[in-house]
């Protein structure tokens, strides 16, 4: 919806190109079905160290999160490095149906919508 929205108010020509990533999805808990187990595992966390406990029962600590989220930032630099190199057409941003290009005075801006 907020896509949508964004791109009701952008010239199409300007878009080179548009990507929905996972790795920038909030923290997984878990599957916490109770309330008592929700208390145990943050008085464990807090025991054990906020960035490196790992929630159980498909959670994630801390430490998962920075790596995933890590490997996103990298990618979107090099892919946008890539875009200012050689234009969309080589890049692995999948591309719009625009025949925009980028230039390197031209500048960039990437807008990254996350909800959570």
């Amino acid at each position: 919806q907020t896509l949508r929205e964004i791109l009701r108010e952008i010239d199409p020509e300007c878009i080179v190109g548009i990507r929905e990533d996972p790795r920038i999805a909030e923290q997984q808990f878990g599957n916490f079905q109770s309330h008592h187990a929700i208390q145990d595992n943050k008085a464990t966390r807090s025991d054990f160290g906020r960035f490196f406990y790992r929630f159980p029962d498909g959670g994630e600590s801390g430490f998962d999160v920075y790596n995933r989220v890590s490997g996103f930032i990298g990618t979107l630099r090099r892919d946008s490095d890539d875009l200012l190199d050689s234009g969309p057409s080589t890049s692995s941003i999948s591309s719009s149906s625009s025949s925009s290009t980028l230039e390197d005075d031209d500048g960039m801006t990437i807008c990254i919508i996350t909800h959570g």
